[in-house]
């Protein structure tokens, strides 16, 4: 079925603002909350979205443990955020904590409980507008695993019982991409901390649309990247967009989902 959708095109555009590695940049967020009023003047069709790496980085959210911008995140109203490795720096009890602060829905299809089997996350959301449904997957980098302290996801006893895998990552989100798709989602966007700069084995977001099918566009972070907008050949062979921000505010992104139904992306300095 994919590649022979006949999804709902929206009757205005719908604009999906997103930041990634943002690290605590709060003047940023003002800006984010200006542009996501002026768009709101154009279309009735307008989602905020992170990318994850907001939680540390500046003084403010080592002070803070990461609270301090989740309550700026709260006014701005995100719609949907995705995690990113640093959000895990503070532990598994304060990253909780932050977590259940946050209005807005996290999503993360790939960490899970071991011993339950379970993820820890809605892996996806679904979104209306108009008649058009859109879904956000968020996935979070496994490299997660090793670039905070080793106890955070472990028991007392040692053991690890968290999982971000790594192996099954493509399997994993596949899987959700063809169940968000059953359930009626006309497109398919995904929330990336994976990064498009190899390192070691964990897996990009270019490999993620190259072993994938049914995604129509990538926002990514975690490598900082200034990509406004490439677009890469998943496993069919069809184009999905690929986008990424850089860091610290230093853009913000503009996914726009036309009235034709094709994505394009570019990105605004702040």
């Amino acid at each position: 079925q994919r590649g022979h959708r006949n999804p709902d095109k929206p009757q205005s555009p719908v604009v999906i603002l997103y930041d990634n590695d943002v690290h605590c940049a709060v003047e940023g967020y003002a800006a984010m909350a200006a542009l996501k009023k002026e768009m709101a003047g154009k279309t009735p069709y307008v989602a905020t979205v992170s990318c994850g790496d907001f939680a540390q980085g500046e003084i403010v959210g080592t002070l803070t443990e990461g609270e301090a911008i989740i309550e700026i995140m709260n006014e701005v109203e995100y719609d949907f955020v995705a995690l990113g490795n640093h959000e895990f720096d503070f532990g598994m009890e304060q990253h909780l904590n932050l977590t259940q602060k946050l209005n807005s829905q996290v999503l993360c299809a790939n960490f899970t409980s071991i011993p339950t089997n379970k993820g820890i996350y809605r892996p996806y959301g679904i979104k209306k507008y108009g008649e058009t449904d859109i879904a956000f997957i968020g996935i979070a980098t496994p490299a997660t695993a090793t670039s905070v302290s080793p106890k955070t996801f472990h028991d007392s006893e040692g053991n690890i019982i968290y999982s971000f895998q790594p192996k099954t990552l493509f399997v994993k989100v596949q899987q959700i991409v063809d169940e968000v798709r059953r359930k009626g989602a006309d497109y398919v966007v995904v929330l990336s901390h994976l990064g498009d700069s190899k390192e070691g084995e964990d897996p990009t977001s270019l490999e993620l649309i190259a072993n994938t099918a049914g995604i129509d566009a990538v926002l990514d972070g975690h490598s900082h990247s200034t990509i406004p907008c490439d677009r890469i050949l998943n496993k069919d062979g069809e184009e999905v967009v690929l986008s990424s921000s850089g860091y610290c505010f230093q853009n913000i992104g503009v996914l726009t989902l036309s009235t034709e139904g094709g994505f394009s992306a570019r990105l605004v300095e702040t």
